[in-house]
């Protein structure tokens, strides 16, 4: 099942944003995240944005007249440019993943210019847009129902023969037995798994997640990556003592080299294929108890 995410500024003509979820949400009910109705009490809101960028199909990035010019008070610039900025961080997450995110132009908005936007953001601009006006509401409503239907379309979910057929076009078969190994464990490791396709270049992700973040990306040209969470963020491992013995313990795994401070506050990545083969079990057994929460 497809999933949206909403993105927009609540100071920038929060109503159009407002009346395009209650259209969407009416068509995919369930299906479609808002921050306003989207985030119970007690959440830690951060995270729950991270969590659903990570999983969704879509980001509609509801563009207006401030979107681009509104200023933070504090330092008296843009806040778009500030890495603070909850849009920023929300776009610049969903823009690595090719065709997922779709520029909603309000009334009056121009087209989005790469020297407007911070470098992080910068291939907004060469994304097609769509337009929602007020004066055409229901008919612009109805064409961005059709874009969310395409890219429903092009998110398959994860299936082990069509992930080996693609990967083993290429040089990377120790990576796809690997990561087949990998993703084969996954279903009893407490972890949910994704896989969303549709890149132009063939490009695939694979979500595994535990309760804050996904770990696994691969790709079709032949590299497989496995991905951590930074530990510290993540709160995957409460204690510094168990985050320091989970790094200690996955670098005893032939093939893997993380770099401690790195790994407890960033999300950290290797190639797959750099794992020997025998090392498997280790390295599963090693990711089982990080992400229970039991490694002593």
């Amino acid at each position: 099942m497809g999933q949206v995410f909403i993105s927009y500024r609540r100071n920038d003509q929060p109503g159009s944003a407002g009346r395009l979820f209650d259209r969407l949400d009416a068509k995919f009910k369930g299906q479609v995240f808002m921050d306003v109705d989207g985030i119970s009490g007690g959440q830690d809101f951060t995270r729950v944005i991270d969590d659903r960028i990570e999983l969704c199909d879509v980001v509609l990035a509801i563009i207006g007249d401030r979107w681009l010019s509104e200023i933070d008070e504090a330092t008296g610039k843009r806040r778009i440019n500030a890495d603070g900025d909850f849009v920023r961080r929300e776009l610049e997450a969903a823009i690595r993943i090719p065709d997922r995110v779709i520029p909603v132009l309000l009334v009056n908005v121009k087209p989005l210019r790469k020297d407007d936007l911070p470098a992080e953001l910068a291939g907004l601009s060469d994304r097609q847009g769509l337009r929602l006006e007020h004066a055409r509401f229901n008919a612009d409503a109805e064409k961005i129902i059709a874009e969310v239907e395409k890219a429903f379309k092009r998110s398959i979910p994860w299936d082990r023969k069509r992930f080996l057929a693609a990967t083993n076009k290429t040089k990377g078969v120790r990576s796809a037995d690997n990561f087949a190994r990998l993703l084969d464990w996954v279903p009893g490791s407490g972890l949910g798994l994704k896989w969303g396709s549709g890149a132009k270049d063939g490009s695939f992700l694979l979500i595994a997640k535990n309760k804050e973040r996904s770990i696994f990306y691969a790709s079709t040209n032949g590299n497989a990556y496995f991905f951590m969470p930074g530990l510290e963020k993540a709160g995957i491992l409460t204690n510094p003592s168990q985050r320091i013995a989970a790094i200690e313990k996955l670098n005893r795994v032939r093939g893997i080299s993380l770099d401690p401070q790195r790994a407890l506050n960033e999300q950290v990545g290797f190639p797959i294929s750099l794992i020997d083969m025998s090392e498997m079990e280790s390295f599963l057994s090693v990711l089982g108890e990080i992400f229970s929460g039991n490694l002593e």
